[in-house]
């Protein structure tokens, strides 16, 4: 059965998908526009394939920094899978959803119809939790008679944890991510029944293991494994559920009864830009969360500025922090100055840097420019191919180039460059995109690249637009094919003649055809193989 059949067929199923997944993501959660983005930037860089669509459900693999397999389910859409550890709808899915939906709806109205439904959502919601708010403030000053509730919920993670640890001393790594699950999931089973309080909870929880397991890992001398260490996979979920959270708690405002806990989660964030190995890139991201969007008052970025600029001997984290304020405050000038202090090395935060600039071209495009020159040294640095190619694919995807001006393009192709060759593909994309076909060319002719390596639509596109641009690629690959000298690239290079032919009596210039083939059998006339397969394909006569 055909493609197009079998879509065909499931298209009504496919709008009930659509309009679960417009239920299940909500547009004023962070995280959950990032999965979106994410997905639709997979989608529309063409890196979803092989894929199946059956009764039920459809699957595919998509292209990521690795390679994962995604599946969807059709009539029970809440069934999802995905190879990657993401939780929840992935980015993947999103992909495999857009590519498909595609073939028989338009993305963008999807697009459209979910900005609408979570707006509408949001009032809602901000409605029922102004009703509910007094009644809060009234129990939570009665539970206060008895204790705070900070003070309850760390003296119950304490003795959870301490309880964990007189039972016997894990050594065992394995042994010590499979505890630490089980002890984060009892900790969860005493979350608070009121709805705004969970995210709360789990927050602070959160932070509270993220900093006993670091503690545990140091008396362990484990903290050199780094992300080879079991239990990182758990720490990458504990920073997921801060973020999450804070998302959900960023999307009305705070009880007073929550004073309390922000200023211990305060506190706590301090100790996430202390000197560590383990997990820095986790760590700075939960503190990037908490104060771009949990800590909102411009006075407590004030203090928090103040007290990372007097540290007269600052550590490489404290210095991160510090440009991460000054950046939320807006201070780009000064930001790029410390940046400067750290040289390439900033660059490990550099998608971080760049969520915090709030989506403004020029801020972006500042930072860009700033950053160029230590772009080479950082990925030099880098001993692994695939980091290399992650780091540049994350560098990439955190810039939203469907929102760049013209004036714009200049500094994103300068970073595109830099970031070559992880970049060609969206760099070939880029310049079609804008009909820049001359340059689409002599980019490819410098990168060396054959037309079977580029996008079948892309080349027909140039070729329909601007014949002439299409036709140093095609005698490049000609030339490459042949110089091969097996059967096989004969046979591309027949075809690709015989398209090149066809391009030619576009211009109106057979003629000139006609003396670039007769050259061309001149100068290979003893490849009798290549001279057989130009009469296979009726290119000479017998």
């Amino acid at each position: 059965m055909s493609l197009s059949v079998k879509i065909e067929r499931v298209a009504p199923m496919l709008d009930d998908l659509a309009k679960e997944l417009r239920n299940q993501l909500d547009y004023a959660n962070d995280h959950h526009q990032r999965v979106v983005q994410k997905g639709l930037l997979l989608y529309r860089q063409r890196l979803v394939y092989q894929v199946k669509i059956g009764e039920q459900y459809m699957e595919g693999s998509v292209q990521d920094a690795v390679p994962v397999h995604t599946q969807l389910h059709l009539i029970q859409p809440y069934i999802m899978n995905c190879s990657c550890p993401s939780q929840g709808i992935c980015r993947h899915q999103m992909a495999l959803f857009f590519h498909v939906y595609s073939q028989v709806r338009s993305v963008n109205k999807w697009m459209e119809d979910w900005k609408k439904e979570s707006n509408l959502a949001i009032q809602d919601l901000f409605d029922s939790l102004r009703g509910k708010a007094n009644d809060l403030l009234v129990k939570r000053q009665e539970q206060a008679a008895s204790g705070s509730v900070l003070d309850q919920w760390l003296k119950r993670m304490e003795d959870m944890f301490d309880d964990l640890m007189t039972q016997r001393m894990i050594e065992n790594p394995y042994v010590l991510e499979m505890e630490v699950k089980q002890l984060y999931r009892r900790i969860g089973q005493f979350a608070p029944t009121e709805r705004e309080w969970i995210p709360m909870y789990y927050v602070v929880s959160a932070l509270f293991l993220y900093k006993k397991i670091l503690l545990l890992l140091e008396k362990l001398n484990q903290l050199e494994q780094g992300s080879r260490h079991p239990v990182h996979r758990f720490v990458v979920q504990l920073s997921d559920d801060v973020v999450m959270n804070i998302s959900r708690l960023s999307a009305s405002a705070l009880p007073f009864a929550f004073d309390e806990i922000l200023a211990y989660v305060r506190q706590e964030s301090y100790t996430l830009l202390e000197p560590q190995t383990f997990s820095p890139v986790i760590s700075f991201e939960m503190y990037r969360e908490l104060w771009k969007h949990l800590f909102t008052k411009s006075e407590w970025r004030m203090e928090e500025d103040k007290r990372l600029s007097d540290i007269e001997n600052r550590t490489f984290m404290q210095v991160a922090g510090l440009i991460c304020i000054k950046l939320i405050r807006k201070q780009d000038a000064e930001a790029h100055k410390l940046m400067t202090t750290l040289g390439h090395d900033s660059l490990v935060f550099a998608t971080d840097w760049i969520n915090l600039l709030d989506n403004s071209m020029d801020r972006i495009m500042s930072f860009i420019k700033h950053i160029l020159p230590f772009i080479p040294d950082h990925i030099a640095e880098i001993d692994n191919y695939y980091e290399q190619n992650t780091f540049a694919r994350s560098l990439i995807s955190s810039i939203d180039r469907f929102q760049l001006r013209d004036s714009d393009f200049t500094v994103f192709d300068e970073l595109l460059y830099e970031l070559l060759p992880f970049s060609e593909r969206i760099l070939s994309t880029s310049f079609i995109e804008r009909k820049q076909f001359r340059r689409w060319t002599e980019f490819l002719m410098s990168q060396k690249m054959n037309v079977y390596e580029l996008h079948p639509d892309e080349v027909k596109v140039v070729e329909k637009e601007d014949p002439l641009a299409v036709l140093p690629i095609f005698h490049c690959s000609i030339n490459y094919f042949i110089g091969q000298k097996n059967r096989q690239s004969y046979k591309d290079a027949v075809r690709l003649i015989k398209r090149t032919k066809k391009v030619y009596k576009v211009l109106q210039k057979s003629d000139m055809f006609d003396y670039y083939f007769d050259a061309l059998m001149e100068e290979h006339k003893r490849l009798r193989a290549f001279q057989e397969e130009c009469r296979k394909g009726k290119l000479l006569h017998a």
